[in-house]
Protein backbone atom coordinates (compact mmCIF):
# COMPACT_ATOMS: atom_id res chain seq x y z
CA UNK A 1 0.00 0.00 0.00
CA UNK A 2 1.02 3.61 -0.30
CA UNK A 3 2.42 5.96 2.31
CA UNK A 4 0.66 5.96 5.64
CA UNK A 5 1.31 9.61 6.23
CA UNK A 6 -2.07 10.55 4.87
CA UNK A 7 -3.69 8.75 7.79
CA UNK A 8 -2.56 11.46 10.18
CA UNK A 9 -4.57 14.15 8.43
CA UNK A 10 -7.12 15.91 10.58
CA UNK A 11 -10.78 15.03 10.21
CA UNK A 12 -12.66 16.85 7.51
CA UNK A 13 -14.83 19.51 9.08
CA UNK A 14 -18.50 18.74 9.45
CA UNK A 15 -20.24 20.08 6.35
CA UNK A 16 -22.88 22.75 6.97
CA UNK A 17 -25.41 20.74 4.99
CA UNK A 18 -24.96 17.59 7.05
CA UNK A 19 -28.67 17.22 7.53
CA UNK A 20 -30.05 14.46 5.48
CA UNK A 21 -29.66 16.11 2.12
CA UNK A 22 -28.67 12.62 1.25
CA UNK A 23 -31.94 11.23 2.55
CA UNK A 24 -33.31 12.14 -0.84
CA UNK A 25 -30.74 10.14 -2.69
CA UNK A 26 -29.66 7.51 -0.20
CA UNK A 27 -32.49 5.34 -1.51
CA UNK A 28 -31.35 5.90 -5.09
CA UNK A 29 -29.31 2.77 -4.58
CA UNK A 30 -31.94 0.29 -5.68
CA UNK A 31 -32.56 -2.72 -3.47
CA UNK A 32 -29.85 -5.26 -4.23
CA UNK A 33 -31.27 -8.20 -6.12
CA UNK A 34 -30.39 -11.51 -4.61
CA UNK A 35 -29.76 -14.38 -7.01
CA UNK A 36 -32.77 -16.61 -7.61
CA UNK A 37 -32.77 -19.38 -5.05
CA UNK A 38 -35.26 -21.88 -3.67
CA UNK A 39 -37.68 -20.32 -1.22
CA UNK A 40 -36.40 -20.36 2.34
CA UNK A 41 -38.58 -20.42 5.41
CA UNK A 42 -36.93 -17.51 7.25
CA UNK A 43 -35.33 -14.18 6.34
CA UNK A 44 -31.90 -15.21 7.58
CA UNK A 45 -32.12 -18.58 5.90
CA UNK A 46 -32.97 -16.80 2.66
CA UNK A 47 -29.90 -14.61 3.01
CA UNK A 48 -27.72 -17.64 3.57
CA UNK A 49 -29.22 -19.62 0.70
CA UNK A 50 -28.56 -16.68 -1.58
CA UNK A 51 -24.86 -16.87 -0.78
CA UNK A 52 -24.27 -20.60 -0.73
CA UNK A 53 -25.67 -23.52 -2.66
CA UNK A 54 -24.68 -26.22 -0.22
CA UNK A 55 -26.55 -25.20 2.92
CA UNK A 56 -30.18 -24.27 3.38
CA UNK A 57 -31.15 -23.90 7.03
CA UNK A 58 -34.87 -23.69 7.58
CA UNK A 59 -35.11 -22.16 11.04
CA UNK A 60 -37.70 -19.45 11.54
CA UNK A 61 -36.55 -15.99 12.61
CA UNK A 62 -39.22 -13.98 14.42
CA UNK A 63 -39.02 -10.22 14.56
CA UNK A 64 -36.74 -9.16 17.39
CA UNK A 65 -38.79 -8.59 20.52
CA UNK A 66 -39.56 -5.21 22.00
CA UNK A 67 -38.12 -5.24 25.49
CA UNK A 68 -40.88 -4.15 27.87
CA UNK A 69 -38.63 -3.56 30.87
CA UNK A 70 -36.89 -0.23 31.52
CA UNK A 71 -33.39 0.37 30.21
CA UNK A 72 -30.80 -1.51 32.23
CA UNK A 73 -28.01 0.48 33.86
CA UNK A 74 -24.80 -0.96 35.26
CA UNK A 75 -22.30 0.93 37.39
CA UNK A 76 -18.72 1.06 36.16
CA UNK A 77 -15.63 1.31 38.36
CA UNK A 78 -12.94 3.92 37.96
CA UNK A 79 -12.83 7.69 37.79
CA UNK A 80 -12.23 8.03 34.07
CA UNK A 81 -15.36 6.27 32.90
CA UNK A 82 -19.05 7.24 33.08
CA UNK A 83 -20.92 6.34 36.24
CA UNK A 84 -23.23 4.11 34.23
CA UNK A 85 -24.07 2.93 30.75
CA UNK A 86 -27.43 2.08 29.24
CA UNK A 87 -28.39 -0.87 27.06
CA UNK A 88 -30.51 0.11 24.08
CA UNK A 89 -33.82 -1.59 23.37
CA UNK A 90 -33.31 -0.91 19.63
CA UNK A 91 -36.97 0.08 19.30
CA UNK A 92 -36.32 3.60 18.01
CA UNK A 93 -35.12 4.83 14.65
CA UNK A 94 -32.87 2.62 12.55
CA UNK A 95 -30.12 3.81 10.23
CA UNK A 96 -27.29 1.99 8.43
CA UNK A 97 -24.06 2.78 6.61
CA UNK A 98 -22.79 -0.02 4.38
CA UNK A 99 -19.37 0.23 2.71
CA UNK A 100 -17.75 -2.30 0.43
CA UNK A 101 -14.41 -1.77 -1.25
CA UNK A 102 -13.99 -5.00 -3.14
CA UNK A 103 -10.55 -6.53 -2.69
CA UNK A 104 -11.37 -9.44 -4.98
CA UNK A 105 -9.63 -9.83 -8.35
CA UNK A 106 -11.40 -8.63 -11.52
CA UNK A 107 -14.22 -10.93 -12.52
CA UNK A 108 -15.24 -11.84 -8.95
CA UNK A 109 -18.34 -9.96 -7.79
CA UNK A 110 -18.63 -9.61 -4.02
CA UNK A 111 -22.15 -10.31 -2.73
CA UNK A 112 -21.69 -8.96 0.80
CA UNK A 113 -23.83 -5.85 0.24
CA UNK A 114 -27.03 -7.58 -0.95
CA UNK A 115 -26.77 -10.19 1.78
CA UNK A 116 -26.14 -7.72 4.61
CA UNK A 117 -28.88 -5.42 3.30
CA UNK A 118 -31.33 -8.32 3.19
CA UNK A 119 -30.36 -9.28 6.74
CA UNK A 120 -31.08 -5.77 8.02
CA UNK A 121 -34.38 -5.38 6.18
CA UNK A 122 -35.85 -8.86 6.60
CA UNK A 123 -34.38 -9.75 9.96
CA UNK A 124 -34.25 -6.52 11.94
CA UNK A 125 -36.70 -4.03 10.46
CA UNK A 126 -34.30 -1.58 8.80
CA UNK A 127 -35.51 0.35 5.74
CA UNK A 128 -33.55 0.87 2.54
CA UNK A 129 -34.51 4.56 2.56
CA UNK A 130 -32.51 4.93 5.79
CA UNK A 131 -29.36 3.30 4.47
CA UNK A 132 -26.33 4.72 2.74
CA UNK A 133 -24.64 2.19 0.49
CA UNK A 134 -21.13 2.91 -0.76
CA UNK A 135 -19.22 0.46 -2.90
CA UNK A 136 -16.23 0.22 -5.20
CA UNK A 137 -16.27 -2.85 -7.42
CA UNK A 138 -14.39 -3.67 -10.59
CA UNK A 139 -17.56 -3.33 -12.64
CA UNK A 140 -19.69 -0.94 -10.58
CA UNK A 141 -18.84 1.91 -8.24
CA UNK A 142 -21.29 4.26 -6.58
CA UNK A 143 -20.77 7.85 -7.68
CA UNK A 144 -21.07 11.33 -6.29
CA UNK A 145 -21.49 11.54 -2.52
CA UNK A 146 -21.81 7.75 -2.36
CA UNK A 147 -18.41 7.06 -3.92
CA UNK A 148 -16.31 5.54 -1.09
CA UNK A 149 -13.61 8.19 -0.83
CA UNK A 150 -12.10 9.21 2.49
CA UNK A 151 -14.03 12.48 2.48
CA UNK A 152 -17.36 10.84 1.63
CA UNK A 153 -16.88 8.05 4.17
CA UNK A 154 -16.21 10.57 6.93
CA UNK A 155 -19.29 12.59 5.94
CA UNK A 156 -21.40 9.43 5.93
CA UNK A 157 -20.11 8.42 9.36
CA UNK A 158 -21.20 11.83 10.61
CA UNK A 159 -24.60 11.30 9.00
CA UNK A 160 -24.98 7.89 10.65
CA UNK A 161 -24.67 9.19 14.21
CA UNK A 162 -26.23 12.63 13.74
CA UNK A 163 -29.09 13.34 16.18
CA UNK A 164 -29.17 9.73 17.40
CA UNK A 165 -31.46 9.27 20.40
CA UNK A 166 -31.77 6.66 23.16
CA UNK A 167 -33.10 3.32 21.86
CA UNK A 168 -32.09 4.12 18.26
CA UNK A 169 -30.28 1.31 16.45
CA UNK A 170 -27.41 2.25 14.14
CA UNK A 171 -25.49 -0.20 11.97
CA UNK A 172 -22.08 0.15 10.33
CA UNK A 173 -20.67 -2.40 7.88
CA UNK A 174 -17.28 -2.31 6.22
CA UNK A 175 -15.87 -4.95 3.91
CA UNK A 176 -12.49 -4.22 2.34
CA UNK A 177 -8.84 -3.71 3.16
CA UNK A 178 -7.56 -3.10 6.67
CA UNK A 179 -4.01 -2.25 7.69
CA UNK A 180 -1.76 -1.39 10.61
CA UNK A 181 0.50 1.65 10.77
CA UNK A 182 2.84 3.24 13.27
CA UNK A 183 1.04 4.93 16.16
CA UNK A 184 2.39 8.40 16.87
CA UNK A 185 -0.27 9.31 19.44
CA UNK A 186 0.93 6.96 22.16
CA UNK A 187 -2.50 5.40 22.81
CA UNK A 188 -1.84 1.96 21.30
CA UNK A 189 -0.28 -0.67 23.56
CA UNK A 190 1.35 -2.44 20.63
CA UNK A 191 2.54 0.77 18.97
CA UNK A 192 0.26 0.42 15.94
CA UNK A 193 -2.96 2.03 14.78
CA UNK A 194 -5.47 -0.02 12.84
CA UNK A 195 -7.13 1.63 9.85
CA UNK A 196 -9.56 1.19 6.99
CA UNK A 197 -7.54 1.32 3.78
CA UNK A 198 -9.66 3.21 1.26
CA UNK A 199 -7.07 3.15 -1.52
CA UNK A 200 -3.29 3.27 -1.88
CA UNK A 201 -3.05 6.75 -0.36
CA UNK A 202 -6.19 7.23 1.77
CA UNK A 203 -6.90 5.78 5.20
CA UNK A 204 -9.34 6.24 8.07
CA UNK A 205 -7.54 5.45 11.35
CA UNK A 206 -9.12 3.78 14.38
CA UNK A 207 -8.69 6.95 16.46
CA UNK A 208 -10.69 8.87 13.85
CA UNK A 209 -13.36 6.18 13.62
CA UNK A 210 -13.81 6.32 17.40
CA UNK A 211 -14.15 10.11 17.31
CA UNK A 212 -16.68 9.89 14.46
CA UNK A 213 -18.83 6.90 15.38
CA UNK A 214 -18.50 6.38 19.15
CA UNK A 215 -17.78 9.64 20.91
CA UNK A 216 -20.88 11.56 19.67
CA UNK A 217 -23.34 8.90 20.87
CA UNK A 218 -25.61 9.49 23.85
CA UNK A 219 -26.45 6.90 26.52
CA UNK A 220 -28.91 4.31 25.27
CA UNK A 221 -27.98 4.57 21.58
CA UNK A 222 -26.97 1.26 20.01
CA UNK A 223 -24.27 1.10 17.37
CA UNK A 224 -23.64 -2.35 15.94
CA UNK A 225 -20.63 -2.61 13.64
CA UNK A 226 -19.55 -5.50 11.44
CA UNK A 227 -15.98 -5.20 10.13
CA UNK A 228 -14.73 -7.65 7.50
CA UNK A 229 -11.10 -6.59 7.07
CA UNK A 230 -7.57 -7.57 8.05
CA UNK A 231 -6.31 -6.18 11.39
CA UNK A 232 -9.87 -5.33 12.44
CA UNK A 233 -9.90 -6.52 16.06
CA UNK A 234 -9.90 -3.05 17.63
CA UNK A 235 -10.93 -0.99 14.61
CA UNK A 236 -13.25 1.23 16.69
CA UNK A 237 -10.76 1.53 19.56
CA UNK A 238 -13.09 0.15 22.22
CA UNK A 239 -11.77 -0.80 25.66
CA UNK A 240 -13.41 -4.19 26.20
CA UNK A 241 -12.72 -7.19 23.98
CA UNK A 242 -14.09 -10.73 23.97
CA UNK A 243 -12.62 -13.71 22.15
CA UNK A 244 -13.88 -17.27 21.61
CA UNK A 245 -13.52 -19.45 24.70
CA UNK A 246 -11.38 -22.00 22.89
CA UNK A 247 -8.62 -19.42 22.38
CA UNK A 248 -7.93 -18.41 25.96
CA UNK A 249 -4.34 -19.60 25.62
CA UNK A 250 -3.80 -17.54 22.46
CA UNK A 251 -5.10 -14.22 23.68
CA UNK A 252 -1.93 -12.54 24.93
CA UNK A 253 -0.01 -13.49 21.80
CA UNK A 254 -2.65 -12.41 19.31
CA UNK A 255 -4.23 -9.22 20.61
CA UNK A 256 -2.44 -6.30 22.15
CA UNK A 257 -5.66 -5.35 23.97
CA UNK A 258 -6.37 -8.79 25.38
CA UNK A 259 -5.02 -10.53 28.47
CA UNK A 260 -6.16 -13.75 30.15
CA UNK A 261 -9.23 -13.05 32.26
CA UNK A 262 -12.27 -14.76 33.66
CA UNK A 263 -14.58 -16.99 31.67
CA UNK A 264 -18.14 -15.69 31.24
CA UNK A 265 -20.76 -17.18 28.97
CA UNK A 266 -18.21 -19.61 27.51
CA UNK A 267 -15.94 -16.75 26.56
CA UNK A 268 -12.76 -15.14 27.75
CA UNK A 269 -13.27 -11.49 28.57
CA UNK A 270 -10.66 -8.86 29.25
CA UNK A 271 -10.48 -5.11 29.60
CA UNK A 272 -7.69 -2.66 28.92
CA UNK A 273 -6.64 0.33 30.96
CA UNK A 274 -7.79 2.70 28.23
CA UNK A 275 -10.72 3.97 30.27
CA UNK A 276 -11.04 7.09 28.17
CA UNK A 277 -12.35 4.95 25.31
CA UNK A 278 -15.34 3.80 27.34
CA UNK A 279 -18.65 5.28 26.20
CA UNK A 280 -22.05 5.62 27.89
CA UNK A 281 -23.58 4.46 24.60
CA UNK A 282 -24.23 0.83 23.70
CA UNK A 283 -21.53 0.10 21.09
CA UNK A 284 -20.86 -3.46 19.93
CA UNK A 285 -18.39 -4.41 17.19
CA UNK A 286 -18.03 -7.78 15.48
CA UNK A 287 -14.60 -8.06 13.84
CA UNK A 288 -13.43 -10.70 11.40
CA UNK A 289 -10.01 -11.20 13.04
CA UNK A 290 -7.66 -9.95 15.75
CA UNK A 291 -5.41 -6.91 15.31
CA UNK A 292 -2.49 -8.82 13.84
CA UNK A 293 -4.68 -11.21 11.87
CA UNK A 294 -5.76 -11.63 8.27
CA UNK A 295 -9.27 -11.82 6.89
CA UNK A 296 -10.00 -14.22 4.03
CA UNK A 297 -12.62 -14.61 1.34
CA UNK A 298 -14.34 -17.48 -0.43
CA UNK A 299 -16.09 -18.09 -3.73
CA UNK A 300 -19.76 -18.94 -3.68
CA UNK A 301 -19.79 -19.55 -7.42
CA UNK A 302 -17.50 -19.05 -10.41
CA UNK A 303 -18.13 -15.31 -10.53
CA UNK A 304 -19.24 -14.48 -6.97
CA UNK A 305 -17.46 -14.27 -3.66
CA UNK A 306 -17.95 -13.27 -0.04
CA UNK A 307 -15.91 -12.83 3.10
CA UNK A 308 -15.40 -15.94 5.21
CA UNK A 309 -16.41 -13.90 8.25
CA UNK A 310 -19.57 -12.57 6.59
CA UNK A 311 -20.51 -16.10 5.57
CA UNK A 312 -19.85 -17.39 9.09
CA UNK A 313 -21.85 -14.56 10.70
CA UNK A 314 -24.88 -15.14 8.47
CA UNK A 315 -24.66 -18.93 8.79
CA UNK A 316 -24.46 -18.79 12.58
CA UNK A 317 -27.58 -16.60 12.78
CA UNK A 318 -29.47 -18.65 10.21
CA UNK A 319 -28.83 -21.91 12.03
CA UNK A 320 -29.80 -20.45 15.41
CA UNK A 321 -31.41 -16.99 15.26
CA UNK A 322 -31.94 -16.70 19.03
CA UNK A 323 -28.45 -16.55 20.50
CA UNK A 324 -26.71 -14.62 23.22
CA UNK A 325 -23.66 -12.54 22.37
CA UNK A 326 -21.41 -15.22 23.82
CA UNK A 327 -23.10 -18.02 21.93
CA UNK A 328 -23.01 -16.09 18.67
CA UNK A 329 -19.29 -15.33 18.93
CA UNK A 330 -18.50 -18.98 19.54
CA UNK A 331 -20.88 -20.02 16.73
CA UNK A 332 -19.13 -17.66 14.31
CA UNK A 333 -15.78 -19.10 15.34
CA UNK A 334 -17.00 -22.66 14.76
CA UNK A 335 -18.25 -21.75 11.28
CA UNK A 336 -14.95 -20.06 10.48
CA UNK A 337 -13.07 -23.14 11.66
CA UNK A 338 -14.98 -25.20 9.11
CA UNK A 339 -14.35 -22.80 6.23
CA UNK A 340 -10.89 -21.32 6.63
CA UNK A 341 -8.89 -24.27 5.31
CA UNK A 342 -6.06 -24.11 7.88
CA UNK A 343 -5.82 -20.31 7.58
CA UNK A 344 -5.80 -18.68 11.00
CA UNK A 345 -8.77 -16.34 11.32
CA UNK A 346 -10.38 -15.72 14.68
CA UNK A 347 -13.34 -13.35 15.22
CA UNK A 348 -13.48 -10.73 17.96
CA UNK A 349 -16.28 -8.94 19.81
CA UNK A 350 -15.45 -5.54 21.29
CA UNK A 351 -17.62 -3.18 23.32
CA UNK A 352 -17.71 0.30 24.77
CA UNK A 353 -18.61 -1.12 28.19
CA UNK A 354 -18.52 -4.47 29.98
CA UNK A 355 -21.04 -6.66 28.18
CA UNK A 356 -23.42 -9.15 29.71
CA UNK A 357 -22.62 -11.90 27.22
CA UNK A 358 -25.76 -13.80 28.23
CA UNK A 359 -27.95 -11.10 26.73
CA UNK A 360 -29.67 -12.00 23.48
CA UNK A 361 -28.20 -10.43 20.36
CA UNK A 362 -30.54 -8.17 18.39
CA UNK A 363 -30.32 -4.77 16.75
Amino acid sequence: MGSASSASRSLDSTPPDLQDKNDNHESSEQPPHLPHQPKASSPLAAVLVAGSNNRSPNHHLPHHPRIPSPLSTVSLPGSKVPDSYIYSTCTGRKRALIIEINPNPPGIYCIDIPRITALLIDGYGFKLSKMRIMKAQYNKTTRGDMQPTRKNIIRSMQWLVKDARPNDSLFFFYSGHGEQMKDYGGDELDGYDECLSIDDTAFVVDDEIHELLVKPLKPGVRLTALINACHSGSMLDLPYMYSPACEKHLIAAQDHREYPGTVRSSMTTTATALDERTSPADVVVWSSCHDSGKSYGMRTSKEKGTGLFVQAFLTALALKPKQSYGQLLNSINRELSCMRYKKLQSPRLSCSHPLDTNRRFFM
